[in-house]
């Protein structure tokens, strides 16, 4: 254990009984990213429709609540632009996601993450099968 569930930090005054528990039940685990690059951007117009989902929706909770819309639908904007999207891993252990970093590359790309179980796997396995089941799954994501 490290940090604060070490009990390393000390506060004064001592945190509630309520809060230490909850640190106690705070997790983490294995994460790796796989970084995918294309020739060209086939992505963008499924992503797109999504987003407009996405802002739409935010759009509507803020009307409905006595809200102006126009703030909330730039912020939704702002945070949908970069996930692309997610599925299910395989057998249903982890999730892919990913997100566009084309604007961090010379070239379309994607950063795929993968957790938990999937996670594991991956370490063990060669780099080729690794593509095979990213793009796999981005197939399902994207629908290309």
């Amino acid at each position: 254990e490290v940090g604060l569930k070490a009990r390393v930090v000390e506060f004064e005054p001592a945190l509630p009984s309520w809060k230490v528990r909850a640190i106690d039940k705070l997790g983490f685990g294995l994460l790796n990213k796989v970084v995918l690059a294309f020739e060209t951007n086939f992505w963008g117009p499924a992503v797109q429709d999504a987003i407009d989902k996405v802002v739409e929706k935010a759009g509507q909770r803020a009307s409905e609540d006595g809200q102006d819309a126009a703030p909330a639908m730039a912020a939704a904007r702002a945070g949908a632009a970069a996930n692309i999207g997610c599925a299910p891993a395989f057998e249903g252990e982890g999730f892919y996601l990913f997100y566009d970093i084309s604007l961090c590359c010379d070239q379309p790309a994607l950063l795929c993450t993968v957790s938990g179980t999937q996670a594991k796997k991956l370490e063990a396995q060669s780099d080729e099968e690794t593509l095979q089941q990213a793009l796999a799954v981005l197939q399902k994501v994207v629908g290309a």
